[in-house]
């Protein structure tokens, strides 16, 4: 873990193996590993008093303790290799675990990100060492609609419908209640991250190679390409963008480059 402020590294946590993908809840990193498993590392979380500021004195940690695991048990075909899952993030309701793997599987897990629990002991005192949990969630297959692995996956506005990207280089739009596929948009350079607007009907798009694209999804049968802009220097993904939630702004950038660039919603100046 490094410090935003300082850029000093602070913590670092040995997870055992590869990891592909992470994401945050209130109380857990949630990692997926290269042996199909999916663990719930527990954070210890700074608690602040009201119209307290902070001196940077508190810092969020995550523990070696693993309070939950799910294993997707998958192989992939005869190999023996473990099907991954590649790409994580919960349903607007925080109820669904929406999931892609490293061969363009896509589905859900219905496990719901716990909530902080008011009253715990801060001090750990009289608390009981919890053994960790082993979930047997079933995984959902909704459909395969990608051949190489998923990076990127976003619901459109408050629609049933939801895009998906992969290094198969492709951008898919489709309806999750029938798991119709309704358009695949092709991708000279592999798409590396995707956001959509907040009602749905405009596509942001960065590749590997630099390149940032918006689409008019308004029809999502024919997207349209609308603009297509470069940032960085051939060989400079742009692996970052974000769209406000009031869709006033778009941030792009690169994980390589210590800046980034915001756009307006309106106009993409």
């Amino acid at each position: 873990m490094v410090n935003p402020k300082t850029g000093v590294k602070e913590h670092t946590l040995a997870l055992g193996g590869r990891a592909f993908c992470c994401i945050f809840t209130l109380k857990h990193l949630i990692v997926s590993m290269e042996d199909g498993l999916i663990n719930w590392h527990k954070l210890d979380v700074p608690t602040f008093l009201a119209n307290e500021k902070d001196d940077g004195t508190k810092r969020l940690t995550v523990l070696d303790d693993i309070g939950q695991e799910w294993n997707l048990g998958f192989t992939i075909g005869e190999t023996g290799e473990h099907e991954v899952i590649s790409h994580m993030h919960y349903s607007r309701s925080f109820k669904e675990l929406v999931m892609g793997t490293t061969t363009g599987l896509f589905g859900r897990l219905e496990v719901e990100a716990e909530q902080l629990d008011e009253g715990e002991d801060e001090e750990g005192e009289g608390k009981k060492e919890e053994e960790k949990k082993i979930l047997e969630s079933q995984f959902i297959e909704l459909g395969r609609y990608h051949t190489q692995p998923l990076c990127g996956i976003k619901e459109l506005g408050d629609t049933t419908q939801l895009m998906t990207i992969s290094t198969d280089h492709y951008m898919t739009l489709w309806e999750a209640t029938t798991q119709e596929p309704l358009s695949s948009v092709f991708q000279p350079s592999y798409p590396t991250a995707c956001d959509a607007s907040s009602d749905g009907t405009a596509s942001f798009l960065g590749t590997h190679k630099g390149v940032f694209r918006i689409y008019d999804i308004t029809d999502r049968r024919t997207p349209r390409l609308v603009q297509q802009m470069r940032f960085f220097e051939v060989g400079t993904p742009v692996d970052i963008v974000v769209a406000s939630k009031d869709g006033k702004y778009i941030c792009v950038g690169s994980t390589q480059c210590d800046f980034v660039y915001v756009l307006s919603g309106q106009s993409s100046q």
